[in-house]
């Protein structure tokens, strides 16, 4: 694609659909920053944004391409160069599709295993301490740990499904610092960018299983090792930053150092 026909034709397109930047791009989901990045020159859509784009605008998707409106004539075989366009860019959505598929399949397995394993753990730690499995899971003293267990596996679980391997081409452009899913909801004091977010994704779903592994242990050996006033008063409160911290420091430090390597 030539950047400089291809930002004239959206530029003269939008203007004679009688569209604002802010409008067209409030129907294709993006900034209007993206849409003026466009407009300049300065970088292109995603390929998954052409179809949309050229609806918006009233043209074909292969007129995006060649970055001109092109005359009637050229209807019949124009139709056929559409139609192969067209399924070009609905296969490669598709193997995209596919590849999150199993990425979400691989972090499901990983997190089914780590899931059973915690529970055994869980189950060990309340054999030790002398109580009951069920009364261990509902004691106030056992408050702690178990929110961190509880927090570990559901954000672990959140992160491997619901995040994505791939961030949109704007993260890349712009200094964004959150992911929102609609149902899960991220934001960091770091950027975030397709050059270290598969890091952060890692990163943060191990974190938070850590989190889920590690806190029966830490509360059996406070239990062991602390005068009873700081188990009861103190360690539960400990327990929820400890867990803060394991399930967001290892995203950040991941962020950084993808970011420098890169």
């Amino acid at each position: 694609m030539d950047k400089t026909k291809f930002a004239a034709l959206v530029a003269a397109r939008r203007k004679a659909k009688g569209l604002t930047q802010k409008q067209l791009a409030d129907r294709l989901h993006v900034s209007d920053k993206a849409v003026s990045k466009w407009e300049r020159a300065l970088s292109l859509p995603d390929i998954e944004l052409l179809e949309p784009l050229a609806a918006a605008l009233d043209v074909t998707v292969t007129e995006l391409l060649r970055g001109e409106q092109l005359p009637p004539e050229t209807a019949l075989p124009l139709n056929e160069v559409e139609t192969l366009v067209s399924d070009s860019l609905k296969l490669g959505g598709e193997e995209q599709a596919a590849r999150e598929r199993q990425a979400r399949y691989r972090y499901f397995l990983r997190w089914v295993v780590c899931a059973v394993a915690v529970g055994l753990e869980v189950a060990a730690v309340s054999l030790l301490k002398g109580v009951p499995l069920w009364t261990y899971l509902l004691a106030a003293a056992g408050s702690g740990p178990m929110l961190a267990v509880g927090l570990g596996l559901g954000f672990s679980l959140a992160v491997g499904l619901a995040f994505p391997q791939r961030l949109p081409a704007y993260y890349d452009e712009y200094r964004v610092y959150g992911y929102n899913t609609g149902l899960v909801r991220m934001n960091l004091p770091v950027r975030l960018c397709n050059r270290n977010w598969r890091a952060v994704k890692a990163a943060m779903f191990w974190g938070c299983l850590g989190v889920a592994a590690g806190a029966p242990l830490a509360d059996l050996a406070v239990w062991r090792l602390a005068p009873p006033e700081f188990y009861q008063a103190v360690w539960p409160f400990a327990m929820l930053a400890l867990t803060l911290g394991g399930i967001f420091l290892p995203a950040m430090l991941a962020a950084c150092l993808a970011g420098r390597r890169a």
